[in-house]
């Protein structure tokens, strides 16, 4: 006994050194926990407050809910900002035909001082000649140009599409939030879209299906709508078509994406797939609103500012 009892206390200062490990939380996974929740009750408020008003059979408290959601929400932040991304990008157009143009006068002007110094005379072969040399140099410029304001205006390019994307998924979380039993999604069902209720996935893939649909026919309707700097022969020209050569990569992008997207919506609930399908016809609206006051600008400043050779013609003599 004597010898277990000097033995207590050394066991003791042994093991009271060893302690349970800490479980790290994430920030972000303690700051999402905190977030999805009060959105989704909410959410729930604006169900219950839809749910009172004369409503059809055919659309749900909740699943009015979802779309009048997605309307307001997409009226307030990604259309505003893809209205102010497409002046930005006309106006960045503008700058690189203004740029070339300065560029071509300033080598211009090089080239008659250095005839004028030389005494020579300025004729086809001359001409020809200098084109052949300032060519490569306009080019150069023009593509360092094209590479320096493409990086400045990146956060204006890429602006609406990172805050459509955190709206994206900040209300798919919540949605799925929400599907997850007990839940009022389970007893209700959008007959129009799907046969199972919302806090299911749709067996049947119809939904999913149109919602890769819709994706891939904004894609079209985008790369149709959107104006195309047409291909020209002079020298520096050629690099203005890089802001084209982008869209093409985010159109083949937008693409993979629109089939993706099908494989994806199947393993959600139908609420989600509610919200992308109305998010997605939305996208359809605002590609077309866009491209209308986009060639109404246009055609404004084409009548403000017709071609030299129009005017010319016009002309009293």
């Amino acid at each position: 006994m004597n010898r277990l009892a000097q033995q207590l206390p050394v066991r003791r200062h042994l093991f009271a050194h060893t302690t349970r490990p800490r479980i790290h939380v994430p920030k972000t996974r303690q700051t999402r926990g905190l977030i999805i929740p009060s959105i989704a009750s909410t959410f729930l408020q604006v169900g219950e407050a839809i749910s009172t008003l004369p409503l059809p059979e055919a659309l749900p408290p909740y699943s009015a809910a979802i779309i009048a959601t997605t309307i307001v929400l997409r009226s307030c932040t990604t259309l505003p900002l893809s209205l102010w991304s497409k002046h930005a990008m006309r106006r960045f157009r503008r700058e690189l035909q203004d740029d070339l143009k300065n560029e071509q006068e300033k080598e211009g002007r090089i080239f008659k001082e250095e005839m004028r110094r030389k005494r020579l005379p300025i004729n086809v072969a001359a001409f020809e000649a200098f084109k052949e040399q300032a060519g490569p140099k306009i080019l150069a410029f023009q593509k360092k140009n094209v590479t320096r304001k493409l990086l400045a205006r990146a956060p204006v390019m890429l602006g609406p599409v990172f805050i459509n994307a955190a709206a994206l998924v900040t209300f798919t979380l919540t949605l799925r939030h929400l599907s997850v039993p007990p839940t009022p999604f389970s007893t209700e069902v959008f007959s129009l879209l799907s046969e199972s209720s919302l806090a299911q996935t749709d067996p049947f893939g119809i939904l999913p299906g149109a919602i890769g649909v819709v994706a891939m026919f904004n894609t079209e309707l985008r790369r149709a709508l959107s104006p195309r700097s047409e291909s020209s022969k002079k020298p520096g020209e050629r690099s203005i078509s890089a802001v084209d050569r982008i869209g093409s990569i985010i159109d083949g992008v937008t693409k993979l994406l629109s089939v993706a997207i099908v494989g994806f919506a199947m393993t959600n609930p139908v609420a989600v797939q509610i919200y992308w399908f109305t998010s997605f016809l939305y996208t359809t609206f605002e590609n077309v609103l866009t491209s209308r006051l986009e060639r109404r600008h246009t055609q404004r400043e084409s009548s403000a500012n017709p071609p030299i050779e129009e005017t010319k013609k016009r002309a009293p003599r």
